[in-house]
């Protein structure tokens, strides 16, 4: 259900013609999926990588490698 995707995503849902060819859409679509879940699991393990990977079901080393691909840093999600 389409309903359940980040706003983001849903933006663009309505406007296919922008993606390009489906490939292209599928990897951004997918890019930006990870990148939202990376970010709200890091929250709610207030930042600890290795909590939120369990969490996850990944692999640790997976998971710091999809951290580091959409540039996000731990620091930022743990409470101050």
């Amino acid at each position: 259900h389409i309903e359940h995707l980040p706003p983001e995503v849903l933006e663009r849902a309505d406007a296919p013609h922008q993606w390009g060819k489906f490939a292209e859409a599928k990897a951004q679509v997918l890019d930006e999926f990870e990148r939202t879940y990376i970010k709200a699991v890091l929250k709610r393990s207030n930042g600890n990588v290795s909590q939120a990977a369990r969490t996850s079901g990944m692999d640790a080393k997976n998971f710091y490698q999809k951290m580091k691909k959409y540039r996000i840093v731990a620091s930022a999600y743990k409470s101050k």
